[in-house]
């Protein structure tokens, strides 16, 4: 039963998802998730979030490939990871211990430095851009379409490296 407190986060699918859980509901909530079925691995084993961060601390390359699957769940991959490699960072900084040197590179970053995606406060990203350099993250970005970047984001990157802008737009947000 979904009380009044919930109601803010609970919409009709996740209602029918959960109906699956009351025997007496009769409910088929699983169809909804059955489209997502290709994107997980059924013999994954824990968080892929938290292995893929003791694989940085290890110093090893961990590559994610996202070039399969809609740009929502491209997304939500992406900052789920991005979230939890701050976390961890700040984490680790507040605790004294030892950090590790992680390099992150995002390909097609106009798809997920969108400024209409997060609000101010919440931006994965531009905490990442802003106050990654002191808890040893470094970001490398690359995109074709400068415009489609955070302002946030650009303001805090220091170096930069052109070799193909899509049109003037592109050239004069940069020199902005």
């Amino acid at each position: 039963q979904i009380d009044d407190a919930d109601e803010d986060w609970v919409d009709a699918d996740l209602e029918y998802v959960l109906g699956m859980f009351d025997p007496a509901a009769n409910e088929s909530g699983y169809t909804l998730l059955s489209g997502l079925r290709d994107y997980h691995n059924p013999t994954a084993e824990g968080d892929y979030a938290e292995k893929i961060y003791e694989e940085l601390c290890d110093g090893k390359i961990a590559i994610v490939d996202m070039s399969i699957g809609t740009e929502d769940i491209v997304a939500d991959v992406s900052e789920r990871l991005v979230r939890h490699i701050n976390a961890e960072s700040v984490r680790r900084f507040s605790e004294g211990d030892d950090l590790p040197d992680i390099q992150i590179y995002l390909e097609e970053a106009h798809r997920l430095f969108d400024s209409d995606s997060f609000d101010d406060n919440d931006d994965p990203y531009v905490r990442l851009a802003k106050e990654g350099a002191k808890f040893d993250l470094g970001l490398i970005y690359a995109t074709q379409e400068v415009t489609g970047v955070d302002r946030r984001v650009l303001a805090n990157t220091a170096n930069w490296v052109v070799t193909h802008l899509n049109n003037k737009n592109e050239t004069n947000r940069l020199g902005d």
